[in-house]
Order: C-alpha cells, then structure tokens, then sequence
C-alpha cells in the first residue's frame, strides 16, 4: 500500500531502526484506510441535491477514488472534532453537568 512505499522510501531514510519503521508504516496504512471512510462520508453529506452520474459502476468508482483524495484532508479535522467530544464527555461526567442535545 501507499504507506509500505512511504515507509521503505521517504522515512526508512529518515529512520534507521526496523522496528520504529515498521510503526510509521502501520500508521500511515491505517490512515490511508481510515481516511477513505471520512472521505466517502463527507463525500455522501455533501452529495444528498445532486445526481451526476449515470451508471452505477461509474459512480461507485469515482466516488472511491474522491473518498480517497478528500479522506486525506478531512481526516485530522474528524479526528480531532472526535477528541474534543471525549474531553468534553469525560468534563461533563466529573462535574455531574450533563449537556442535552
């Protein structure tokens, strides 16, 4: 995957030790994995008013491949928008102050 070539190319040069490679490596696998999914979901919200295809096959595809390419930009912002709701869980549990939404 993208992440074994970044990991034996760009930061095997950076980094000597195998083991410290190896979880950059996994990292990056599992950010390109994850970032597909963020990507499709955005993807779907934005898409709800609109139709532009015309085959199913067609659109299957061009979606997976807009997944991927948006994936990797709204990534971090989910995962830190999904962070901030585990701090404010954890505050509102401490403090007994329970939010209604």
């Amino acid at each position: 995957m993208l992440g074994d070539i970044l990991n034996n190319y760009v930061i095997g040069s950076m980094f000597f030790g195998s083991k410290l490679n190896n979880i950059v490596g996994n990292i990056l696998d599992a950010y390109v994995i994850i970032s597909i999914f963020f990507g499709w979901k955005f993807i779907s919200r934005m898409q709800r008013n609109f139709v532009i295809f015309t085959t199913i096959s067609d659109y299957i595809i061009f979606k997976f491949m807009a997944a991927t390419a948006i994936g990797w930009l709204v990534t971090p912002f989910y995962i830190i928008g999904f962070i901030i709701k585990m701090v404010s869980r954890k505050k509102n549990k401490k403090g007994k102050i329970y939010v209604i939404k």
